[in-house]
């Protein structure tokens, strides 16, 4: 018998330094069925050794229907390579009243649009992700494959604590668009309950911003993995008062931990929570600051039905496998 084939994939993605954790999820997924190569696209200048890449593999999967994604379907279809592309939110947005989004720029939102009509296949990550890709790009074949998770690397705990935390870069976009802001008023609101941001701090502004911190709050800074599975599994209440989420990957880490989640409604977010916590409205502090104090009361066995809820729906295998099928489908046209 002759040795399984295994194709070549090229993974090309927008993340500087190291991969974001979801890309770097799928780079170990896509491994499972071929040789992959990742490639990190900054500029235009990067064009002629994404070219050269592209030559060398079968099938190129783009994270994000960005900059990479616009030069990799054109050099792809010239070459006749197949195409991926996954839709994962910023992209395929645009909100102007906090300067978010791919759209908010003519020519950024045409080159977006044209990468999702030329892939060959479009994933998208959440249904509100997929909603907004069709309204863009006009075609209706965008799938549904959400992020996987592995249970082992978020571990349950029974001790939570009168805690609730949030994860995200604290820069000063961040305040409004991931609802840093609203958190940290949130903590002035209810003094009895301890809060805590998980994330680096922007130089910039963080001198001001600690100097406004009530005692109930705590900015950890830069945490590892581990770190901040730490607090994950001490929380009782996970909070994103996010503008927009496409997914919400620290969300589902945290309710793998245990957390009890209080989200606004807007993007991915009540998706992935479910029926398992709280919905609020985007911007109605009043709101989540009732939320939060129900989600401090509820039992232990919620905290199970969060965990149960992700690992239920958003699995790892489910994932891996929904990528290998597309794949294999593409390259045996």
């Amino acid at each position: 018998m002759g040795t399984p084939f295994r194709p070549r994939i090229l993974l090309a993605h927008i993340s500087p330094g190291k991969p974001a954790s979801f890309v770097q999820t799928d780079l170990e997924l896509l491994r499972t069925i071929g040789d992959v190569r990742a490639m990190f696209f900054g500029s235009w200048m990067d064009v002629p050794r994404l070219t050269r890449e592209i030559v060398r593999v079968d099938l190129v999967f783009c994270w994000f229907a960005w900059s990479q994604a616009y030069w990799a379907t054109r050099i792809s279809r010239v070459l006749g390579k197949p195409s991926i592309v996954v839709a994962g939110g910023f992209e395929v947005v645009g909100f102007p009243e906090i300067g978010y989004g791919g759209l908010l720029r003519r020519r950024s939102a045409k080159r977006v649009q044209f990468s999702i009509r030329m892939a060959n296949e479009v994933l998208a990550v959440s249904e509100s992700i997929r909603e907004d890709a069709i309204r863009l790009s006009g075609r209706r074949d965008v799938l549904l494959v959400p992020l996987g998770f592995d249970p082992a690397r978020h571990m349950f705990s029974n001790a939570k604590e009168r805690l609730a935390i949030t994860v995200g870069a604290v820069t000063q976009s961040n305040l409004q668009r991931k609802g840093i802001s609203a958190f940290l008023e949130i903590a002035h609101r209810l003094p009895d309950i301890d809060f805590v941001v998980i994330g680096a701090v922007d130089h910039s502004i963080e001198n001001e911003l600690r100097a406004g911190l009530p005692k109930n709050v705590r900015l950890t800074g830069h945490l590892s993995d581990q770190e901040r599975d730490s607090w994950m599994q001490r929380a009782k209440v996970y909070v994103q008062l996010s503008a927009h989420e496409g997914f919400g990957s620290a969300l589902a880490e945290a309710m793998l931990a245990g957390c009890i989640p209080v989200v606004t409604n807007r993007g991915a977010l009540p998706e992935v929570v479910g029926d398992t916590g709280f919905v609020v409205p985007w911007g109605n502090l009043e709101a989540a600051c009732e939320s939060i104090e129900l989600a401090m009361g509820r039992a232990i066995s919620d905290s199970h039905r969060c965990r149960d809820r992700v690992v239920r729906e958003f699995s790892l295998e489910r994932r891996r496998q929904a990528l290998s099928e597309v794949a294999i489908r593409l390259m045996t046209r």
